[in-house]
């Protein structure tokens, strides 16, 4: 008798081999390739194997899996950065690293992203030609690698576009997690038609939406009841506060903790104002209301990232008096409408656009209060707004 057949083989070195080789290399030895997963590593360089489950030389049964990790290289220092050169303390300053990953600050005129680093300041840079013919331009938020030309002059350029996750063209922004819609209460008394805009837009990237109104010192009570009636059974965490009185603002805090949001409204409703009570540092220019048409200045003229405190972050944007709805279909409209979506299963006919048709359930919701008429109606308005338009 020759005894129990030895079945055991011996584990090879894979480390330092890309994918391919290393899956060669452990099938010959008798092996499989198990989990291949990927980490940041400074031993290994980017795209090789820097960990192998079993110990180069042990015995293991033929056949065993051999999971491995991929080196991503060294880990990118990825920064948001506020106006005023806070940002975390770090050994090497990313404006002087080529690569180094980065998130934009401010876009400015003529193609020019601004950065802002612990040590450099400010640092002015374009992006290449590249993007300009793949029709691709940066946006605040987005998370950028670059190169330094001038330390002095403190210029560079942008040279690649990280992927967004997400992205809106009005305010134009990216990798967001939240939008703060803002309107006031009064002064100017907010136009659902707008707001119901906002909303829309945000629905349509799935965002969620804390629905912030402002000026709430300056409203009646009897306004407050009518926007909880018309919104409060949505899925909006709804926020009463006043920038003046500064009530509210530490409800707002802790929905902003550890996200990056951005901030949407119309102009006057005291969104800068609101920025400076929570993010003091921002010194951003405020401007009084005109009088006489209740309407803001644009004061706040470009979409500026600020850093609000740990993991936290703000954008503010310019302010808007109207909202197109862009690609929408008229089909498509009623998706974003949270309130008819829980209502049209009981729609007579499928496919029903909540307009014309009978035994509609949306409608009938309208009829009994659960939907509010307001919203509705400014549906009906949306909806003939996308019907006429011209497509090209």
């Amino acid at each position: 008798s020759l005894g129990e057949e030895d079945t055991k083989v011996r584990v090879p070195n894979v480390i330092g081999l890309n994918e391919m080789d290393a899956t060669v290399s452990l099938t010959e030895a008798g092996l499989q390739v198990g989990s291949v997963t990927t980490e940041y590593n400074t031993q290994v360089a980017a795209d090789l194997v820097c960990y192998q489950s079993y110990s180069v030389g042990s015995y293991v049964e033929a056949g065993t899996l051999v999971d491995i990790k991929i080196s991503q290289g060294e880990e990118p220092k990825t920064y948001k950065f506020n106006s005023n050169i806070v940002a975390p303390t770090v050994d090497e300053d990313p404006a002087y690293k080529t690569g180094t990953s980065v998130k934009v600050v401010l876009t400015g005129s003529e193609g020019s992203v601004l950065f802002e680093t612990e040590t450099a300041g400010i640092v002015e840079c374009k992006a290449k030609g590249i993007f300009r013919k793949e029709n691709k331009k940066p946006l605040v938020g987005d998370d950028v690698e670059l190169e330094l030309l001038s330390g002095e002059d403190k210029t560079g350029n942008v040279t690649r576009l990280l992927p967004r996750r997400n992205e809106l063209i009005r305010p134009a922004v990216a990798n967001i997690d939240q939008a703060a819609v803002i309107f006031s209460v009064t002064h100017p008394e907010p136009n659902l038609n707008l707001l119901d805009r906002f909303l829309l837009m945000m629905e349509r990237q799935r965002l969620p939406v804390i629905l912030c109104f402002n000026k709430q010192d300056l409203a009646e009570d009897e306004m407050k009841k009518r926007l909880l009636n018309i919104y409060g059974g949505l899925h909006y965490k709804i926020l009463f506060l006043s920038a003046k009185t500064e009530t509210g603002t530490k409800e707002l805090l802790e929905l902003l903790s550890g996200k990056t949001t951005t901030v949407a409204g119309p102009s006057g409703v005291g969104k800068s104002t609101l920025i400076n009570r929570i993010c003091p540092h921002a010194q951003m220019e405020t401007g009084e209301i005109s009088r006489k048409i209740e309407r803001g200045k644009h004061t706040t003229r470009h979409t500026q990232l600020f850093h609000v405190c740990r993991d936290t972050f703000i954008m503010d944007t310019p302010g808007f008096s109207s909202l197109g709805l862009f690609d929408t279909e008229k089909e498509e409209l009623k998706k974003y409408y949270p309130d008819f979506v829980r209502e049209e299963d009981g729609c007579r006919f499928r496919g029903c656009l909540h307009m014309e048709e009978p035994d509609c359930a949306v409608k009938a919701a309208v009829k009994e209060g659960r939907i509010s008429r307001e919203r509705y109606e400014n549906y009906r308005l949306l909806f003939e707004e996308i019907k006429g338009r011209k497509k090209f």
